[in-house]
């Protein structure tokens, strides 16, 4: 539970889009439906912040917001900037209703003073800001369990082991015994070496297909057309990482079905390319891709991955459309573009919890 000086403060709550009262009612008793919740939360109606004496309940008054049309890092720069002026508002926490919430009326961005973020549904809000003020889990691990949930936090994932295969089981036990100190970043050799693609749940040769083709496709026209080396992926369907001795183009004619990967987490994943990739064998130790059930069930995203023994828990996760997936992974893995960060926060701010590059 929050400490109780935190629960005091309400989450203030910022309007950055034209909503029906119906959505702010909807989010309101979202955020207070768990017998638990820890927090008051408080819509921001005016700029005179000092004004507001009374959490926000529904049903809401009618009321014009002075955010509409800004940017959610603007409102933080505002939240540090005047929140001095009310005691009764939280400084370490705000939340976003915004043009993705009227679009889909149950999410909403929910970001710290620094506008670290995360995309949630309403009722696992309460939540996930405890989880982020006094948790055990830090924004990183917050982040990359809303994209492992599709692009949206809705709890902590769970995976099935009973649903891996033998080889998978084999390999995650193997993997649980071992550790990975010796593995750092700046020794990483992911250089003109094959980008790994993991799927970890029953993917149809259609999709797979749709995700070579177009992943390709869209990295292709953006490497510079004079660059030596744009690099290729390699759909990996064996637990030796010596035998993905050639990278994977379309079309191809097998599918996941037989991958020794089934339903194993991406801290697993993670694992296997911090120990067994890199060095000698073809395929890059940095960044990585997943293919999972929801690339299964016809969303066309998947994970971007990048393991970060600098942060922890030593990984990074974003979901993204497949188009972009590779030209992330590449950029990620070669030191260019813009820094993982800056993916995850579009991805939770300006879209769906999808980066959409």
């Amino acid at each position: 539970m929050a400490a109780q000086e935190d629960t005091q403060q309400w989450i203030p709550v910022y309007c950055t889009a034209q909503l029906p009262r119906k959505v702010i009612d909807e989010f309101l008793e979202g955020v207070y439906s768990t017998p638990s919740h820890s927090y008051q939360f408080c819509l921001i109606t005016t700029t005179d912040v000092s004004s507001l004496k009374e959490p926000s309940h529904s049903p809401v008054k009618t009321f014009e917001s002075p955010f509409v049309g800004r940017r959610s890092g603007i409102c933080g720069g505002y939240v540090s900037e005047y929140t001095s002026s009310n005691s009764l508002l939280s400084q370490k926490a705000f939340v976003y209703l915004d043009k993705q919430t009227a679009k889909d009326g149950f999410t909403c961005c929910i970001a710290d003073a620094e506008n670290a973020c995360v995309r949630s549904r309403f009722d696992y809000s309460n939540a996930l800001i405890d989880e982020m003020i006094h948790g055990n889990r830090n924004w990183l691990q917050l982040r990359n369990d809303a994209a492992e949930a599709g692009g949206v936090f809705q709890g902590p994932p769970v995976n099935d082991k009973q649903a891996m295969t033998d080889a998978g089981r084999k390999l995650a036990d193997e993997l649980h015994g071992q550790d990975t100190k010796s593995w750092s970043v700046r020794q990483s050799s992911a250089i003109e070496k094959f980008t790994p693609v993991f799927c970890t749940a029953d993917i149809s040769l259609e999709i797979l297909n749709e995700f070579l083709t177009s992943t390709y496709n869209d990295h292709r026209s953006t490497v510079e057309e004079n660059s030596v080396y744009s690099g290729y992926i390699r759909l990996v369907n064996d637990t030796s990482p010596f035998g993905q001795s050639s990278p994977t183009k379309p079309p191809i004619s097998t599918s996941s079905a037989t991958s020794p990967f089934i339903s194993m987490s991406p801290e697993l994943l993670s694992k296997f390319t911090k120990l067994k990739c890199g060095g000698e064998s073809p395929l890059g130790d940095l960044s990585f891709i997943i293919l999972d059930k929801h690339t299964a069930s016809g969303s066309k995203t998947c994970i971007v991955a990048l393991n970060d023994d600098e942060l922890e828990p030593g990984l990074q996760l974003v979901r993204c459309e497949f188009k972009s997936a590779f030209g992330i992974a590449y950029a990620l893995a070669h030191g260019v573009g813009p820094a993982f960060g800056e993916y995850a926060c579009s991805a939770a701010m300006m879209h769906d919890g999808v980066d959409r590059f």
